[in-house]
């Protein structure tokens, strides 16, 4: 086998390792993904299906009504509900030491695997309400070896009491640490009445906080600007018009106080024919030229057409008949003379 064989042999086996190491990885991740769907599709089935059951239950008492509930002697348990793919069992009871609240356990068994939902439901004996009959005040998800006729008859009701007490102390206390927190404006005490670490603010640095301070004082390199005095001078006083000026005539730049140098002052140029303060410098009003009259010509040499046979004198009082207007030339078959 010559030198060249052996490098190509080399490069053959590299390619192989590399598509048999492509290959695994799109495997694995492929059978990743198939993993975390399967787990979504079997938790989404699971809860849907408790959560039918206990829209069941929940119907059954309401039509029935609180005093006639089915489970008001004695807890009831249910075994093998069908449902699907699912198979359902589950546990109620009136909730130790508590009216109107009930416990209610669903345990569904799906691919072999079983999960067991918790609710406590609070059922509002209202007359005049009759849109809200049930509330749920506390759900969660214990193991499935905590369902009651499977552990002895032992409920985890007293675990649940002792959680909703927490959390009404809770919410209390968070209620009060709210009504401190809000009036405070200051970082450290906040986190303190928090129960956070304190934070370490920049400003406690010197020399952090003389190079850049946050309030107050001032940077060696950022001085603070310094608001410039108003100039002196003769205090202004509003302009007032000439005492011939009538009162109908509009304020004009001639009535304004100078500002400033008055050598220094530029009077901006002028257009021609600009209508201002000043009437010797406008031009005569221009008057319209009456009807008949052309524009660049005298008068008397104008020329007003007349229509033929009409006279021009003027007739003062007297309107024309429709008998006695003259005719025009006729002609036959209607057309217009060129």
């Amino acid at each position: 086998m010559t030198r060249k064989h052996g490098f190509v042999y080399l490069l053959i086996l590299m390619a192989v390792i590399a598509v048999v190491f492509f290959a695994s990885t799109i495997f694995n991740l492929n059978q990743n993904l198939r993993t975390q769907v399967s787990h979504i599709a079997y938790k989404d089935v699971s809860f849907s299906s408790a959560y039918s059951i206990l829209s069941g239950i929940l119907a059954r008492v309401y039509k029935s009504g609180w005093q006639d509930r089915f489970f008001a002697a004695k807890p009831v348990q249910v075994y093998g509900l069908a449902l699907g793919e699912a198979s359902c069992d589950y546990y109620i009871e009136d909730t130790p030491n508590f009216d109107h609240q009930m416990d209610v356990y669903i345990r569904v068994n799906l691919t072999g695997r079983s999960q067991l939902y918790f609710w406590r439901v609070v059922y509002h004996d209202e007359i005049f309400d009759f849109s809200i009959h049930f509330s749920s005040i506390f759900f969660t998800n214990p193991d499935s070896k905590e369902f009651p006729p499977e552990n002895n008859g032992v409920t985890i009701a007293s675990e649940v009491d002792a959680m909703l007490v927490a959390r009404a102390e809770n919410e209390e206390r968070a209620r009060q640490t709210i009504a401190t927190v809000i009036e405070e404006n200051d970082t450290v005490r906040i986190a303190r009445n928090l129960g956070a670490p304190i934070p370490k603010i920049p400003q406690e640095s010197e020399a952090f906080s003389a190079q850049f301070p946050i309030s107050g004082g001032a940077s060696p390199e950022f001085p603070p600007a310094v608001a410039r005095p108003p100039e002196e001078g003769p205090p202004m006083s509003l302009p007032q018009p000439p005492p011939d000026t009538p009162p109908d005539t509009p304020p004009t730049t001639a009535s304004l106080p100078p500002v400033g140098n008055p050598e220094e002052q530029i009077t901006p140029p002028r257009p021609e024919n600009f209508p201002g303060e000043n009437a010797a410098r406008d031009p005569e009003p221009v008057a319209p030229l009456p009807p008949g009259i052309l524009p660049g010509s005298e008068p008397e040499q104008q020329v007003t057409p007349t229509r033929p046979g009409v006279s021009d004198e003027p007739t003062e009082g007297v309107l024309p008949t429709p008998g006695s207007l003259p005719k025009g030339p006729e002609t036959p078959g209607g057309v217009l003379p060129k």
